[in-house]
């Protein structure tokens, strides 16, 4: 695309990480369309990651590996910009003491980084959630004195973030996923201008996941459900509709592939349930795996629920996944996820956190003929290439830089 590479900088915590699959795909499209990147870290380099993901630690910087200068670091809590505006916004923009705190490791972090990005002179930083990612970008932008965008996904939206006033007013380019989020953000921060902020989907490289339509579905039924173990994700909720079927007679299994927190407690509810034989953990796998798992399935659950943090989810790239290869999915009525899957136009929408409702959802599912089910993946798989691919979502996203360059425009966040 650019004729001159343009150098673009991504904040990261984890990097290559094992669930933000959208990140990977659109930093893979930057370069193929000829963009130069560079992400910088705050985490160490993992210690495992799946073959495929491995190609993305040689262009990432990574904060425990660097020789640390206090003095940069100091000379970045004395600028005057950081004193004027960074340090008001921690006294009046931060509703917790764990956020303030939060705001001065970043600039920290900004001030260890600061060697390295002068030294890579990136034209843009990008940052996916408005938390730590966005303060490290926002920082850096009054430092540098170039532009910085966020792209806010789900947990950054549902409970606010640090300095939020001040990063939606200083951002170049202010994302969302859903507009849901945008709808959110209108009622609960009235102070903010949501008018800045456009709807910019998260997508997945179309060509790595091939249209196999199940139309017709094995015995007993395979049902797949994909997500980090935490307790937005729900399933506990499946594990509870699981056992139900079984009660009515109904034979299925169910392959939860993911790791996180809520692993021992699960693995406590299939013994109590005795779904031993039904319910099986799979653990993380490498995205490769996870599409051969998809295909090799009937069904797709995301059971996701409102946790009472208010945390809810987005617009989940794995409903994504299932529809792109053609396996019918099964999500509730959630946040994002009513604009990604339309009931009974791509998919079933149940409520969420109602084992009955979602067992019923899969039985019903489950019975749908062959002609309504050909009907309902065909149009999952149009939904997905129309609003979901990749390659044309970081398209418009480059161009958008490119413009922003050559009008000169990365002065905005330097005023």
């Amino acid at each position: 695309m650019p004729g001159k590479k343009v150098k673009i900088a991504y904040f990261a915590e984890i990097f290559p990480s094992t669930s933000e699959t959208w990140v990977h795909h659109e930093i893979s499209q930057l370069l193929q369309l000829g963009f130069e990147v560079r992400v910088f870290a705050t985490h160490p380099r993992p210690t495992s990651i799946a073959p495929e993901l491995e190609k993305f630690t040689e262009i990432t910087t990574y904060l425990p590996e660097l020789v640390k200068s206090w003095f940069d670091v100091l000379r970045v809590f004395l600028s005057a910009a950081i004193i004027k505006t960074v340090f008001v916004g921690i006294m009046t923009d931060c509703p917790s003491s764990r956020q303030k705190l939060q705001v001065f490791r970043d600039i920290v972090f900004t001030g260890l980084f600061s060697k390295y990005l002068f030294t890579y002179g990136p034209q843009f930083t990008f940052a996916h959630f408005g938390g730590t990612r966005a303060n490290l970008a926002l920082i850096w932008s009054m430092l540098a004195g170039t532009p910085f965008g966020i792209k806010f996904h789900a947990s950054d939206v549902f409970v606010r973030v640090a300095l939020l006033r001040l990063k939606v007013k200083r951002a170049a380019k202010l994302m969302t996923i859903s507009k849901f989020n945008i709808e959110f953000m209108r009622r609960q921060y009235p102070e903010i201008d949501v008018s800045r902020f456009e709807v910019h989907k998260c997508g997945i490289p179309l060509g790595d996941y091939p249209f196999y339509p199940k139309f017709n579905l094995g015995n007993p039924i395979i049902i797949i459900s994909v997500g980090r173990l935490v307790p937005v994700k729900g399933f506990a909720v499946l594990l509870r509709a699981s056992r139900r079927l079984l009660d009515e007679g109904f034979p299925h299994k169910v392959m939860i592939y993911g790791d996180g927190p809520e692993r021992n407690r699960l693995m406590q509810l299939i013994e109590t349930m005795s779904l031993d034989g039904t319910v099986e953990l799979m653990g993380y796998v490498s995205p490769a795996n996870i599409r051969a798992a998809l295909l090799g399935s009937d069904i797709f659950v995301l059971p996701s629920v409102l946790h009472p943090s208010e945390k809810m989810e987005g617009t989940p790239v794995s409903l994504m996944e299932a529809m792109a290869v053609g396996i019918p999915v099964i999500a509730t009525n959630i946040g994002g996820v009513p604009e990604l899957v339309e009931h009974g136009v791509h998919g079933y929408l149940c409520q969420p956190n109602d084992p009955v409702s979602l067992s019923e959802a899969i039985r019903n599912c489950s019975e749908t003929n062959e002609n309504e089910r050909r009907r309902m993946l065909l149009a999952a798989r149009m939904k997905i290439e129309n609003d979901h691919d990749v390659r044309k979502l970081t398209t418009y996203l480059g161009h958008s830089w490119i413009v922003r360059e050559s009008k000169g425009l990365q002065k905005v966040c330097a005023e």
